[in-house]
């Protein structure tokens, strides 16, 4: 059955660039191991990746279509959302590579193996809905509401096995983080007169810098926490 119309099978098939997040199995490991708390490396580990994840969706986002006719000489207008939409699916991976470590530095592989069976089978259901109705644009979004579910489900097993939370205070902070992120990158493309390429970096490098000024990225913990490692 051919659910994406011809044009749209190569859109989402292209080979988006891949990304790497900060791997802290070992760091998880030691801390349980020794029945410390992790909440600070925790917190500090999600934030950075956070940051980050943040400000290259949000700037992408901006540019998704400068982007994409950079990379694909056959690039038309329905392949810059696509990426849209799949690096906002990127912020739910990279909030799982950090609580996916956790879990499995905890042990708990049977509970992240039913998790991702689980958002396999949601995925599966809304490309069946979405594709037929938005094409390679509804298999992006299914992404993003997959990647979504997985990365809440494993906050929620984060929570019950390890007593994990974030505080009030963080969630606004990150809530409030992100909004700005989108205010400034969309001024920035507006008011900064220069070629693009030069635009999207500046949005990054000032996304990066408002998540240092909230305290989302924590240099003295990590200066801290590696000399007692």
């Amino acid at each position: 059955v051919q659910i994406l119309k011809a044009g749209q099978t190569g859109i989402k098939a292209h080979p988006f660039p891949g990304f790497s997040a900060l791997y802290t199995s070992a760091m998880f490991s030691r801390q349980l191991k020794d029945k410390q708390s992790i909440d600070d490396l925790l917190n500090y580990s999600f934030g950075l990746i956070y940051a980050g994840a943040v400000s290259l969706a949000v700037a992408t986002f901006y540019f998704q279509d400068e982007i994409m006719n950079l990379l694909y000489v056959d690039a038309n207008g329905a392949f810059g959302p696509v990426l849209g939409w799949l690096m906002f699916s990127f912020i739910g991976v990279a909030g799982t590579y950090i609580l996916g470590t956790l879990l499995t530095a905890n042990g708990d592989l049977k509970r992240l193996n039913w998790l991702f069976v689980i958002g396999i089978v949601v995925n599966l259901g809304l490309n069946l809905v979405l594709i037929p109705l938005k094409q390679a644009e509804g298999a992006a979004i299914a992404t993003v509401v997959t990647q979504s579910i997985v990365f809440l489900g494993q906050f929620f097993l984060v929570h019950k096995e390890l007593k994990f939370a974030f505080s009030t205070t963080q969630v606004l902070r990150l809530l409030f983080y992100l909004g700005l992120c989108f205010g400034l990158v969309s001024g920035i493309k507006v008011l900064i007169p220069m070629d693009w390429p030069m635009v999207f970096l500046i949005a990054i490098l000032v996304q990066l810098v408002l998540a240092v000024l909230l305290k989302l990225v924590n240099f003295k913990f990590l200066f801290e926490f590696i000399p007692r490692k």
